[in-house]
């Protein structure tokens, strides 16, 4: 385990066309209540997830319009990512304390990001050969539209 991402690991990032974030919500703080964990997947082309300056990260797409991960995160910023490549089996744990940008320029936005997540990396854990379900990639949705730009982060 480490507590910043190394070469290897912020190279991993930059290549992801996907990972899982998992966030928490405040109905855990209440005795009685089992609810409120979430785990979402993000996508996109490969990049779409920048090493900003280690140990941060950033980008967010517009989802399913629940906003159950924003949400949790506003209230505990604590998150778990996961990214995996599906192709070695490796698989990326990175835990740390979020911020989220809602006010992002147009350029970011008009790519179809619509906010960023900042991530202040506090654990990393790189593990090869993790992941037993393997496969090679076919080719992204024919429903990407404007998503396929990648912008540069402010």
């Amino acid at each position: 385990m480490a507590s910043h991402l190394g070469d290897s690991e912020a190279s991993f990032v930059a290549d992801a066309d996907t990972f899982f974030i998992a966030s928490r919500s405040a109905q855990l703080d209440q005795e009685e209540s089992s609810q409120g964990l979430d785990v979402s997947h993000r996508g996109g082309r490969a990049g779409f997830v920048r090493v900003v300056s280690p140990p941060s990260f950033a980008s967010d797409f517009s989802g399913n319009l629940l906003f159950n991960t924003l949400g949790n995160l506003e209230v505990d910023a604590r998150a778990g990512l996961l990214f995996i490549d599906f192709r070695s089996g490796g698989m990326l744990h990175i835990i740390g304390r979020t911020k989220i940008c809602w006010d992002v320029p147009e350029t970011t936005r008009s790519a179809g990001i619509e906010r960023l997540i900042f991530l202040d990396i506090q654990c990393v854990l790189n593990r090869e050969h993790a992941f037993p379900h393997l496969y090679d990639f076919v080719s992204y949705s024919p429903h990407w539209g404007r998503r396929d730009r990648i912008p540069k982060f402010p």
